[in-house]
Order: C-alpha cells, then structure tokens, then sequence
C-alpha cells in the first residue's frame, strides 16, 4: 500500500495561505481544497478499517488518516477476540442485564443493531478474507449472568496456530491494501471543517504543513479514545494515577473534535483497565493478568480487601478506586500483589499475554523466571516480611497478620479464605485470567516474599460522542450532526461494565455501519 504518495495533496503549496488556527477548534471552508474525496476516516485501526472498506465497496473515494507512523492503533494490540453469536435474543437480555445490574444507560436501538450484526462478524471477515482462519476461544466474562452461553469471542488465526490483535488487524489492513484505499500516517487530524453546522472536511497535518481536505459526503472518526490524556482521565474517572497498555496515540482528539462539533458525550464512567505495574523505561505499562494461586492482594496498609480470584479482568479499576474521604486519598493506588517463593517457582507472577502496547510494540515480556523483573525493581524481594512491608511501606504488623490469616484459613479444617471467602479449589466463574486452574488459592509461607505494586492500567477508554444505530455523531438533544459519523471504542456503545471482545466486535459492526452511510450521502458542491 503506497502510505506516502507524492500527489496525495495535489495543492500542498496553497497550505501557506492557512492561519494558525487553535487545535480543534472548528475550521471554516476554505477557498480552495489541497484534497478531495467523498469519506475522509480519521484513524487507521479496526474501525477505521472497517468504515474505509465499506465506504469503499459501497462506492465512495475515500481517504484514511493516521496520526501515528504505523496504523493499528488498540485492535493491533488486542488479544484479536472478537464476539459472535447465533441467537441474537439470548444476547440482548444478557447485555440489558449487565447494564441494569451497572445502573449504565443502555439505547436500545444500538443494543438491536449490536446483537443482530453479531451474527455477521465471521461472515464479514470471510469476504474480507475467504481463507481467514475463524476459531471459537472462549465465551463470557461473566458466566455467572443468564443468557451468557448464546455468545462466543472468536480469534482469528496466525500461521504458526496462535491468536491476537496483529492478526485480526494484519487482515483489515491487507483488505485496505486490496482495495487500494490512500492511506496518510503521521497525520494527525486538526480540525473538522465545518459550515452551517454541517461538516465538510478536515483540517490536517502532514509534513509539518496544514492542509484542507474536502470530504463531499461525509468524515468518519475511528481515532480512539483518551488513555493518554491525564486532563480528560481527571475528569471523568476516579482514581490516581491510572496508567496505560493502549495505543500512545488515544489522546482525545477524537473526543475534543467532537465536542467542538457539538456532539452529545456519554459513557465517560466506562473503561477496560485492569490492574498493572510500571516498566520503567517504556511508555506503556504491564498488565497484571496472573495463572498464580499463590498470591493476595494487599492495601496501603498491609490488609487485603477484596476476593482476589473475583476481580473481572476489564474491570480491575472497580477494585481499587475507592476514595477514603477521611484519609484524603486512594488507599488501593496502588496495592500490592504479595507472593512467596513457592510462587515464583510457579512461574511468571504476571506473564505477558496476548494484550498490550508493550508486548506487541514495545516488545517487552514477562520473564518466566522473573528474575528480569526483581531486578528492574518491578517486583519488591523480602528475605521476611518484615523486610517486604518495609520495602513497600505498609505496616510490618498488619501485614504480618494478613498474611497469617491467609495460610491459617487455607490450613484450617475449611480450607477457605476467612475474609471473602475465596475458595482453595474450584472454578471462580471468570474466562479471565486465562488458563486458571482449578486450584485457586495457596499459602504464602516460604520466604523469601515478592511484591509487585500495581495499579488502575487502562486498556482503552468507552466514553465519547453518542452515536445512533446508522453511526451519526448525535447532539445533546439527539439530533444526528450532518455528515459526521464515528465508530470504535470513541463514543463507545458500552459502558460502566464491559463485555470482554466486545470493543473488537464494535469497532467492526459500527465501522462498517459508518462507512456505509457516509457513501450514502449525496455528495454537496
């Protein structure tokens, strides 16, 4: 795919007659165009994708912005599942019932088109890709609510048998490349180009030069969410600090273009962030997603708080963000996953699965041994435990008798947690982590003890501009903005509690929904 074609901007000469104008605020239609096409896509992920290769097939010139130097953006550094189902019924009262239970605002109209374009989900990706290999992975993350069974996370498949993102994306990008579809990276989108109320094109940089691009039917934003944007994370999520796994480049741009476009804002409370700690040296952060049995979790004061085996992968964050209004602080940011030699020998204490900026671009792993990370200091060493709370500052007594709690309950004639009651053996009704045995709880009573503070790790944000079921960035009053579409996890369909697969599965039902009905547009002069 030629990403850096020559003439892509007929007229980049004419960007000397551009003011400096402030980032994303509204820009008026100029006098003259530098480019031309029918559906400009803002963001060159799974979404933006999906809405480039409709837009296309459905007969419109369209044009894909990337902000980054490679495109990709969270779906490349997914796990790649997606979810499908056959029974679109069974699905919608398991989805109502998670919103519900979340006291989230659910639409039902979006809710409808979600569950019956799942049936579609394989099928999409088979005529993208005829010889894709499609496999069932695994099914709910929360196997415990009704009517979960009718679903299923699907993967699709490398060369060497194994799953992920780079897969799932590898084919949205060959479908683009296909098609010939222009594609722009390192180019971030300034300003939408607004007149009347009605959006006519962008403002965007390339080459260190700002340049208008007209888009007769329509602009679609597929630029994720705000994981890196601390302002936007202060305002609408608790807790501090909150670290990323994501995409670098989900700045909010999306989010402020919108905004200034006057689009309605919903879903802010949600977000997929599970626990993870620091890797110093690297952007991204580590995700603590453990097989370990051997290991509780403990609070600024050397307590525990919660059923450790219970806390849903996506949504570690509910976990800890509890504010102590006396205190005058996050008590749980961070805490401290605790663990004994008998668990190091186990294996890694927070391996490095098929997720994250880290892993997939950064190419850092969990080491089996995690010798690598003791010495980063990633993970605390304590020749006692006295020695381990000083390292990580709790209280030495408290933590002393947490731990001596623990093994006394696992020993004792129940052989179960005293405090939350988490089981020695037995399945803790979670997909998540992967691979967890049936085996769920052990002592910790072999020195030396391992620490690993963690902390709120966000995969990718929810909240964003609301949109209807044909894709339409609506107004605070639900009115559609015209010619403004978006897709993906901005202005995400969920909410406070996330269905695991189910952003992949959104960014390729909205994406193709939006580049659909943009080509639909009658182009304007």
């Amino acid at each position: 795919m030629n990403t850096s074609r020559r003439s892509f901007f007929k007229a980049a000469a004419a960007v000397a007659g551009i003011g400096i104008m402030p980032k994303f605020a509204n820009a008026s239609v100029p006098q003259k165009w530098d480019a031309e096409y029918d559906v400009v896509v803002i963001g060159f992920g799974g979404a933006g994708a999906n809405a480039a290769v409709s837009a296309h097939d459905n007969g419109s010139k369209v044009l894909i912005l990337e902000k980054l130097p490679e495109p990709g953006g969270n779906t490349s550094v997914s796990s790649g599942n997606f979810l499908w189902c056959k029974d679109p019924q069974k699905v919608r009262a398991y989805f109502t019932r998670l919103f519900d239970l979340s006291h989230c605002e659910l639409d039902q109209d979006l809710l409808h088109t979600y569950t019956d374009k799942m049936q579609e989900t394989v099928d999409w990706l088979k005529k993208l890709e005829p010889e894709a290999n499609i496999r069932v992975v695994n099914r709910s993350s929360f196997p415990h609510i009704p009517d979960n069974e009718a679903m299923y996370c699907c993967t699709v498949m490398g060369e060497k048998g194994s799953g992920g993102g780079p897969n799932l994306f590898g084919l949205y990008r060959r479908a683009v490349e296909k098609r010939n579809i222009p594609v722009c990276l390192g180019s971030p989108a300034l300003q939408l180009i607004i007149d009347d109320g009605v959006v006519k094109g962008v403002v965007v940089q390339k080459d260190g030069k700002k340049l208008n691009v007209r888009a007769a039917q329509g602009v679609v934003l597929s630029c994720g969410g705000y994981e890196y944007d601390e302002e936007s994370k202060r305002n609408f999520n608790l807790g501090d600090p909150i670290l990323t796994l994501g995409c670098p480049g989900n700045t909010g741009d999306g989010l402020r273009m919108a905004e200034a476009a006057g689009a309605g804002i919903w879903h802010t409370s949600g977000l997929s962030c599970p626990l993870g700690t620091k890797v110093p040296g690297h952007t991204a952060s580590q995700a603590f997603n453990t097989k370990q049995t051997g290991y509780i979790l403990v609070d600024q004061n050397g307590k525990r708080f919660i059923n450790e085996k219970q806390i849903e992968h996506h949504a570690g964050i509910l976990a800890v963000n509890y504010f102590d209004s006396y205190e005058m602080k996050y008590p749980r940011i961070p805490c401290y996953a605790i663990f004994d030699a008998n668990s190091k020998e186990d294996g890694a204490f927070a391996p490095s699965y098929g997720s994250g900026w880290l892993r997939h671009r950064e190419k850092w792993n969990w080491s089996r041994s995690n010798d690598k990370e003791i010495e980063a200091g990633i993970v605390k060493v304590g020749q006692n435990i006295q020695e381990l709370a000083e390292k990580i500052g709790v209280d030495a007594k408290n933590l002393q008798a947490t731990i001596g709690q623990w093994n006394s309950d696992l020993k004792g004639p129940e052989k179960k947690d005293s405090l939350f009651g988490r089981t020695l053996e037995g399945h803790v009704g979670q997909v998540w982590p992967h691979g967890a045995s049936k085996k769920q709880s052990s002592p910790l009573d072999k020195p030396p003890y391992y620490a690993i503070e963690l902390f709120p790790a966000i995969l990718n944000t929810q909240g964003g501009p609301r949109h209807n079921s044909k894709s339409q960035v609506l107004n605070p009053f639900g009115q559609p903005i015209p010619r403004l579409y978006v897709a993906g996890e901005l202005g995400s369909f969920w909410g406070f509690i996330y269905q695991g697969c189910g952003n992949n599965a959104e960014a390729l039902i909205f994406g193709r929904i939006a580049g659909e009905e943009a080509s639909k547009e009658k182009r304007w002069s």
